[in-house]
């Protein structure tokens, strides 16, 4: 048996979903225009591998939440956010955006609603950042919340100003979002087999 913490096993497993969905995307797919969520739009033939991705995460991070509270480790200002965040990924990938092709017919009151758990799941993230920064005892832990909670708002913010690069811009809020929960977010670990 090894032990990884469960954010851990929750961004392997989206980026693992990420990378095998941009190797199979078609090249009306533009990497740097269109987001993480159009590999999954309504109307393309293999959303549902990205679907799985953002669905999978979310379990896992709500699943390690549930694993701190039934073990007493549960920090209520930075974890229940952060389930929230789990949990408005996982609607995000049920009920899916507009398509990236133009012209195909969508329905949409699913895209409006996978824009609000997107828009939820970047309140609750911030809220989760913020916390963190807010309890942080030691200066340099404290110090790096802050760099990650100004990051992902300056990139989130970015990314209504700029549609040619909303797809890089919001990769690149991600891989901060990532790297924070992987080596940042206090968490349990959740321990998988090796077998």
């Amino acid at each position: 048996m090894s032990s990884l913490s469960y954010p851990s096993v929750a961004v392997l497993f989206l980026c693992s979903c990420i990378l095998l969905a941009h190797v199979l995307a078609p090249e009306t797919y533009l990497w740097t225009e269109h987001t993480v969520s159009h590999l999954a739009a309504q109307g393309y033939a293999r959303k549902g591998l990205m679907q799985t991705g953002f669905v999978g995460f979310g379990l896992i991070l709500c699943v390690g939440v549930a694993q701190q509270w039934n073990q007493q480790h549960l920090r209520w200002w930075v974890d229940v956010p952060i389930a929230v965040y789990a949990g408005a990924i996982v609607l995000s990938g049920i009920y899916c955006t507009a398509p990236f092709v133009k012209g195909l017919p969508y329905h949409l009151g699913e895209a409006q609603i996978h824009s609000i758990c997107a828009t939820v799941a970047g309140v609750a993230f911030s809220i989760g950042l913020f916390a963190s920064a807010w309890q942080a005892m030691e200066p340099r832990a404290r110090s790096r919340h802050w760099f990650f909670l100004a990051y992902v708002l300056v990139l989130s913010a970015s990314l209504g100003y700029s549609t040619a690069y909303a797809g890089l811009l919001q990769k690149l809020m991600y891989a901060g979002s990532f790297i924070w929960l992987v080596h940042d977010y206090q968490s349990q670990p959740f321990v998988v087999s090796d077998t």
